[in-house]
């Protein structure tokens, strides 16, 4: 008898669990994502090439899961290094947006991906270090100012159903706001799904 209870606990603990993963479709889930690249940013008094980084949060919606809701926040390093018609610069840029991106195509695991939205981003570093454009005269000073932009993009992602994993190429976001601001970069980024 006791055997049984035991038996009959053991089954009812167990019994839940198909349908909880039934119920999660493929790609439903959050997702965190963070990706690596290169890219230009240009502004008011700046302008530069360097390194980007983003992290952010992926929400799946759809009944085929095509849209994902995507807030993150981008930062870059950027100097004039390379630059022979400006002063040295040296500054980071922070965006902090809200982005949406749609599977246009999807074959399989491989989807190419349009994306809209928009960013405030703020720039601050150091303008003057030197270089063949600055007058012996002039000297350091510090910057820093706010953007606000709409931003777009295209990219390649890869997104097994079987695995926790995704990985996605964006070859082409661009940011274009106020005061003269651009940001354009390519990146590539590896995403882990929180609910599978």
């Amino acid at each position: 008898m006791h055997k049984k209870n035991l038996v009959l606990a053991w089954a009812a603990l167990l019994w839940p669990l198909p349908a909880v993963h039934a119920q999660e479709a493929a790609g439903k889930g959050g997702s965190i994502q963070a990706a690596v690249g290169v890219g230009a940013q240009e502004g008011n008094e700046e302008g530069g090439l360097g390194v980007v980084y983003a992290l952010g949060y992926l929400k799946s919606w759809g009944a085929a899961a095509r849209w994902r809701f995507n807030p993150q926040i981008v930062c870059g390093e950027f100097s004039s290094a390379g630059f022979t018609d400006r002063q040295d610069q040296f500054y980071r840029t922070t965006s902090a947006g809200v982005a949406v991106h749609y599977d246009v195509l999807r074959y399989r695991a491989v989807a190419v991906v349009v994306s809209g939205g928009g960013s405030a981003s703020y720039a601050r570093g150091l303008l003057g270090t030197g270089g063949e454009q600055q007058l012996p005269t002039e000297g350091s000073r510090y910057f820093h100012r706010l953007y606000f932009s709409a931003n777009g993009g295209v990219g390649l992602r890869v997104s097994p159903t079987q695995g926790r994993l995704a990985y996605e190429f964006r070859p082409l976001t661009l940011q274009v706001g106020t005061k003269g601001f651009f940001m354009g970069y390519a990146t590539v980024g590896l995403e882990v799904k929180l609910h599978r």
